[in-house]
């Protein structure tokens, strides 16, 4: 009998599987059990998590019977660096970690790509396990093998394709996040539903305020569906060489917006599920400025604004707002030359994920630069798209 709660899958011949539990304990417990390790542990968890889900977590790793280490860090958008990774493996090294140990890393996204490169570059390669415990962790970075980390000031310039062996989703984490996270995360299930047209836009433009109440049987469906619909456009297309380009919708100015925002005022201005917001609906206007066909464009303009609607009823932001004294004419200026830094570029040209309809998407080259700076102007200023 198959059990709803779990998405199994396959990445070439190996086995990997999502789990939504409510019981933590016991499934660590099953899922340690279950892994042909030499039984030794090193669990890297966030120190911002509460106490009493890291201790629900170590015991179940402690009724394994292994042996563990655990190491507590900080996650700030800061330490997404290359000393992190050195740090955590001289500590693997120092706790002579074979292959076969496991590595368990439970926080958001800036411990997921940490932890993850760290175990994929180890003796090449640890047994991983990822515990998310972000919303933008929980439906977009947990999947997928991505790892990486920032360098030069660019946003994920070195890291590799490493997937966890198991995603553990612990409904309790849900419940305690903060509320500026848990929306944050919810951009990346829209995106999602963008991609893939089907009843998930539906369901979120409909039930926004149970949504936001976190309904649980809601939140599951919201949740299973993002990861399947993730799934399937990486699945065949690893190493992102053409379909899983797609799930870089938004993107392209999202992280520009990020790396601009941390520049000018300070670091984690924008967490990365609000930046994606903006860059759905930056990549929208791109999409209706890069096309000549009235037509199409009045079609663009229509998910312009339906997207629009439902980011403003999920508390989520369609304008970059930016404190008084930042000179916006600079900021437009750092803006524009992080899109030229964006990793998915193979020419002089930046790419986007050009957006026709509701699931009908294509990663395009942007063709006319002044474009870029429409839209940024776009995103700063509170003006009508039929003003360009």
């Amino acid at each position: 009998m198959s059990n709803k709660n779990i998405i199994n899958y396959k990445v070439g011949q190996k086995n990997h599987d999502i789990e939504i539990t409510n019981n933590i304990i016991q499934t660590i417990k099953k899922k340690i059990n279950l892994l042909k390790s030499d039984s030794k542990i090193f669990f890297v968890y966030d120190k911002n998590i509460d106490k009493k889900i890291v201790n629900e977590i170590f015991l179940g790793l402690k009724l394994s019977g292994c042996k563990i280490y655990k190491k507590e860090i900080s996650t700030l958008k800061v330490n997404k660096n290359l000393k992190a990774v050195i740090s955590l493996i001289d500590e693997f090294s120092e706790k002579s970690l074979t292959k076969k140990s496991v590595v368990i890393g439970c926080g958001g996204g800036v411990l997921g790509d940490v932890t993850a490169l760290a175990a994929s570059l180890y003796r090449r390669g640890l047994i991983y396990l990822n515990i998310p415990s972000t919303m933008t962790a929980i439906v977009d970075s947990s999947i997928g093998g991505k790892t990486a980390i920032n360098h030069l000031n660019q946003i994920n310039l070195i890291g590799t394709y490493f997937h966890p062996t198991s995603v553990i989703i612990y409904s309790k984490i849900l419940t305690g996040l903060p509320d500026r996270e848990y929306k944050s995360g919810l951009a990346e299930v829209l995106k999602c539903a963008i991609l893939k047209k089907n009843k998930l836009i539906n369901i979120i433009e409909k039930d926004a305020k149970k949504i936001l109440s976190r309904d649980s049987k809601l939140l599951k469906i919201l949740i299973l569906n993002s990861l399947k619909i993730k799934i399937g456009f990486f699945l065949k297309d690893i190493y992102e060489e053409n379909n899983r380009l797609k799930l870089n919708f938004g993107h392209t100015f999202a992280h520009a917006y990020e790396m601009a925002t941390d520049e000018m005022i300070n670091s984690d201005y924008l967490r990365h599920g609000e930046a994606v917001a903006l860059g759905i609906i930056s990549e929208i206007v791109l999409s209706y400025l890069e096309t000549k066909s009235k037509n199409q464009k009045k079609k663009i303009n229509e998910v312009l604004l339906r997207v629009k609607k439902i980011l403003e009823n999920l508390l989520l932001p369609i304008k970059l707002n930016v404190p008084s004294k930042i000179d916006n004419s600079q900021l437009s200026k750092l803006i524009y030359y992080y899109v030229f830094k964006d990793k998915k570029k193979i020419s002089p040209k930046p790419r986007y994920i050009k957006l026709t309809n509701l699931g009908k998407i294509s990663v395009s080259e942007i063709n006319d630069f002044d474009n870029i700076s429409k839209v940024i102007y776009y995103i700063l200023n509170d003006i009508d798209i039929n003003q360009f």
